[in-house]
């Protein structure tokens, strides 16, 4: 079982168990995007997902900031 709220997450389950859920919810998620955005354009969100997931702490809140940079001032 997989529960998350806000940023946090609860895992309890087998692995298999852990793993089944997961890919519910990737394909979950890919199917939202694909019917909002198209296939392309999903396909590369997903990957996005997929390399984000693999960030640390540290790179994906250095990620966030410069986001948030460019949102507020246009530039990097």
């Amino acid at each position: 079982m997989i529960n998350t709220k806000k940023g946090t997450v609860k895992i309890e389950g087998t692995e298999d168990e852990i793993m089944a859920d997961a890919v519910v919810i990737l394909k979950a998620v890919e199917e939202l995007l694909t019917d909002k955005h198209g296939s392309e354009k999903a396909k590369k969100d997903m990957e996005e997902i997929i390399r984000r997931s693999k960030l640390s702490d540290k790179e994906l809140k250095k990620e966030l900031a410069q986001k948030i940079f460019k949102m507020l001032f246009g530039k990097e």
